[in-house]
This record gives C-alpha cells, structure tokens and sequence, in this order.
C-alpha cells in the first residue's frame, strides 16, 4: 500500500490529464461519428453579427420519416417572436429543435438543417403559460 500511495502521488496530475484528453477524444469520435452517420446535416456558420438563420431545421432525434423542419430567422436585436398554436401543434419541438441544433453548433458538428448561420446570443428568454 506504500508503494501505491507514493505512485498515485507522482503520477496523480497525469493520470487527470489522461481521463481529460479520452475524454476528449471519445467527444470528438462522437461528433465525427454523428457526421458519417448524417451526411445530409451541414456545418454551422458561428457568426459575430447577431443574427440566426436556419432553413429546413430538423430535431436530430426524430427520424426523417416522422420529422417536420421549419426554417426561422432572427435578424434584429431586442425583438420578441411569439410561437403559437393549438395542443400538440409542435410548439416545444420547435423550440428543443432549435435549441439541440445550437447546442451542436456551439460543440463543433454537423446540424440537421439546410442552412444553419448562428451568433452567439447573451440572452434568450422563454416564458410558458398554460
């Protein structure tokens, strides 16, 4: 038990680095998995001018069979969009669509879009009402 604990003393800051770079690594076979598997997704574009554009907009979890895409665009600063319809129109999906999307922008992978142009936005706000 000596020996190991003047093992694990000497090498404990490399074996952290170890665990972080697979760690690493396994995210980036992941997304260069995610990529093979869909090539008809595209490459975000991380804008500097506000903006948010996507064409075709997809959830990634639901198959192609039985997705609905919607394209949307935010082009101004200070605007409010209202998203509205019936019970069960897809009004979360929209917003989970859209918010995954970003989430694998922002991660460096493919989205399942047409077009996909983002910025990096400094607040969003939801509000729900029943």
């Amino acid at each position: 038990l000596i020996k190991l604990d003047k093992w694990q003393k000497k090498y404990n800051t490399h074996i952290i680095k170890s665990f972080d770079l697979m760690a690493e690594f396994e995210a980036l076979i992941s997304i260069s998995i995610l990529s093979y598997n869909h090539p008809s997704w595209v490459l975000p574009m991380i804008k500097d001018e506000f903006g948010f554009i996507a064409n075709d907009l997809g959830h990634p979890l639901i198959t192609e069979s039985k997705r609905v895409n919607n394209s949307f665009q935010l082009q101004q600063h200070a605007t409010v969009d209202v998203i509205t319809g019936s019970n069960m129109a897809g009004k979360s999906t929209f917003l989970r669509t859209i918010g995954i999307n970003m989430v694998l922008a922002f991660a460096g992978a493919k989205v399942c879009a047409d077009h996909f142009e983002t910025s990096v936005f400094n607040l969003l706000s939801t509000k729900f009402y029943n």
